[in-house]
């Protein structure tokens, strides 16, 4: 951002005709022009969702191309995929299981707690229902965990919170569409296309990572270690081909997920997290590009026919700390347009009477 900066000033003074720009200007002008008018391109891309949004999408990009032309001219913007998956919460090599992440979830307040939700049978209801006005509605928080619990190599402490109210639409259409693979990738803006799907239906103590090995899933070993329904996943993420050149390739996203839909209450929950998924991203033959330690999906119903979607983002998007803030920020504005799709979607789905496909066909 500094580099913009400077670059500026050295315009603006030549607009005025004070003083014409000497040759290192007009060559320095010339560098970040690209970067300049991929910048314009992603706040157009902003603009359906407003002034703000639309100046923050210029802010993130900018803040990225400059990240990525640092990197390659003296190789210290470390957004690549250098960094091994591990992070300060991951202080032992314990399995991820579907037991362990469900009890990191409801044991940090910086997760469950803070995002005002408990837990109601096997899935998770909100604390205060919001007041369904047939109108979609959504907000945005963030809290931060303690050091101890930071994700990734740059020591994430923040916490992401992101609620929206989809009216007309039940949760279980919502999730099926999240989940099912029949219905493609068209509607979510974020992914490119879908590199690698491993799923297996494994006990709530089996280790994800081991599962990869295993020809067949494990029996329960205990009263109550029941299956669940385990995805790991590596996708390319949807950039701009100007983008994809400058970050010297593709940029990817690999990851565990887990979920549990109650349908005759109309409740369920995704969990998700990139530790350990050095084995999945071997089999798709790609380097992630970001480590999310946690993410959580949940949904509800209103009362009136809607759903209320909760997601929360624990992400290392390995930015460099000056702009990890608003690449923060850029990614909860990705989500938000990720959910509209999907709530768009869900509804077309939920109009054809169609019963939903997977979800509820695995239910225990």
């Amino acid at each position: 951002m500094s580099t913009m900066g400077s670059s500026s000033s050295a315009y603006s003074a030549s607009l005025t005709g004070t003083t014409a720009p000497s040759t290192p200007e007009r060559s320095q002008r010339r560098r970040w022009k690209p970067i300049r008018s991929l910048s314009v391109v992603a706040a157009k891309a902003g603009q359906p969702l407003g002034r703000r949004a639309a100046f923050t999408s210029r802010l993130v990009s900018t803040a990225f191309f400059v990240c990525v032309a640092w990197r390659l001219r003296l190789g210290r913007c470390r957004v690549g995929p250098e960094h091994s998956l591990t992070s300060s919460a991951e202080a032992s090599d314990a399995p991820i299981t579907v037991a362990g992440l469900l009890e990191t979830f409801e044991g940090t307040d910086q997760y469950l707690q803070a995002a005002g939700w408990h837990r109601e049978g096997e899935t998770f209801a909100p604390n205060k229902p919001w007041p369904d006005t047939g109108k979609e509605g959504h907000k945005r928080t963030t809290t931060s965990v303690p050091e101890n619990m930071a994700c990734g190599p740059a020591g994430v402490t923040t916490v992401q919170h992101i609620e929206v109210l989809i009216p007309d639409v039940l949760p279980t259409y919502v999730m099926d569409v999240l989940l099912s693979p029949e219905y493609g990738r068209e509607w979510n803006p974020s992914i490119r296309r879908v590199v690698l799907t491993k799923q297996k239906m494994l006990s709530n103590h089996t280790g994800f990572e081991a599962s990869l090995s295993d020809g067949e899933a494990p029996a329960s070993g205990t009263q109550g270690d029941r299956l669940w329904p385990v995805l790991g996943q590596a996708i390319e993420l949807a950039l701009a081909p100007a983008v994809v050149r400058l970050a010297g390739g593709p940029r990817h996203s690999v990851d565990w997920i887990t979920w549990r839909m109650d349908c005759d209450a109309g409740r369920g929950f995704m969990m998700s997290t990139s530790r350990q998924s050095d084995a999945v991203a071997k089999l798709a033959g790609v380097a992630p590009g970001q480590e999310m330690c946690f993410s959580a999906v949940l949904v509800a119903p209103t009362g009136k026919g809607g759903t209320v979607i909760h997601w929360i983002q624990h992400l290392d998007p390995r930015a460099p700390k000056p702009i990890r803030k608003a690449v923060l920020k850029g990614a909860a504005a990705g989500t938000q347009r990720t959910i509209g799709g999907l709530a768009r979607q869900a509804r077309e789905v939920q109009a054809t009477g169609a019963e939903p496909r997977l979800v509820c066909s695995l239910e225990p």
